[in-house]
């Protein structure tokens, strides 16, 4: 499971082939993943400024993928039998970065990337906090806090674009 920072994925991945994507799906490791990612850059990356952008995304990916640095949380609401629902007690991971503490969602250790939930504190029990990241999402002192109400709303809106 990787973070990856989606807009430099989606810009570089406009210079690959039809065939070819850049998102970290279906790699054993991040270095297997960086690796094909390098033979991107040499094969298609040839203007300076893509180059440029792909130095900029190989930080961002390196900084984002610091598992140390991520938070640990136990899910500890009514499991949720919906896709990418909750399951109660299971424990997640919040990725974040020292140099970047802002809730982007969570992610376990099924799933590919993180999903967005609500942060309510009576669904969450945090277990390893290192950059305080958890507690300011969970506690509202972050603007990341995602009350139940609004979440809700923004599934509801989603299922109806999807149906």
């Amino acid at each position: 499971m990787f973070s990856y920072p989606s807009r430099q994925i989606e810009e570089l991945g406009k210079k690959l082939p039809d065939d070819e994507n850049m998102i970290p799906y279906g790699y054993r490791s991040m270095e297997e993943y960086m690796q094909r990612m390098e033979e991107y850059a040499a094969r298609y990356f040839t203007l300076e400024s893509d180059k440029q952008l792909f130095v900029e995304f190989k930080t961002l990916m390196e900084e984002m993928n610091r598992k140390e640095e991520w938070s640990i949380v136990r899910y500890i609401g009514e499991s949720d039998d919906n896709l990418f629902g909750l399951t109660h007690g299971h424990t997640y991971y919040w990725p974040c970065s020292k140099s970047n503490p802002k809730y982007e969602g969570v992610i376990d250790d099924e799933e590919f990337t993180s999903y967005w939930y609500s942060t309510e504190p009576e669904d969450w029990e945090i277990l390893l906090d290192p950059t305080g990241m958890a507690y300011a999402t969970i506690y509202g002192e972050s603007k990341e806090h995602t009350t139940r109400k609004l979440y809700e709303k923004v599934m509801e809106q989603i299922e109806h674009i999807l149906n």
